[in-house]
């Protein structure tokens, strides 16, 4: 290759694969110390047609950035997939209640069981634990209440606080 073939591909490389100008393309031929040429020559380097490796790198380069950018695409809507089915997907909303049993049916009398009262958020008795929508309890100390058959009632710690469980309160999308 003559060195005039070598800066007509130097400066279609240039101007094709890195985007650069005729005066970009001409303070790199001297900063590579090619030489310094006029930008009318190198206007006339990027009319010639370009070598057959200059042409697949060129294509090669477009190539590659429609594959980043279809590849970013493929990345946006699978993105776009995801967060579309988790906004549809139902989260189960979980509340705190009394953990109860039921007075059995066979009992011919009430039974009798410490009185108990429903807490209310802000109650000195509300746990740091629960949110609004638990149902939470304190026994009343020294007071009985009478349960019938097939009644429920709120069933205790061996510590004496209230039990509790889970229930599933609803369904949120």
């Amino acid at each position: 290759m003559s060195t005039r073939e070598r800066r007509v591909t130097l400066a279609l490389k240039w101007h094709y694969l890195d985007n650069l100008s005729v005066e970009e393309i001409q303070d790199r031929f001297e900063d590579e110390g090619v030489g310094s040429y006029a930008k009318s020559t190198i206007r006339g380097y990027l009319n010639e047609e370009p070598k057959e490796e200059v042409i697949e790198q060129i294509e090669q380069k477009h190539a590659d950035v429609r594959l980043q950018i279809a590849e970013r695409e493929e990345r946006l809507y699978q993105r776009a997939r995801n967060a579309e089915s988790q906004a549809v997907e139902d989260q189960p909303i979980v509340r705190v209640v009394p953990k109860t049993e039921t007075v059995s049916n066979d009992r011919e009398t009430p039974m009798s069981w410490p009185a108990w009262e429903i807490v209310e958020p802000g109650d000195d008795d509300w746990p740091e634990w629960a949110t609004e929508r638990d149902v939470i309890i304190r026994f009343v100390d020294n007071e009985q209440t009478r349960v019938l058959p097939g009644e429920e009632y709120p069933l205790r710690a061996i510590d004496g606080s209230p039990k509790y469980t889970k229930e599933l309160a609803g369904l949120e999308r």
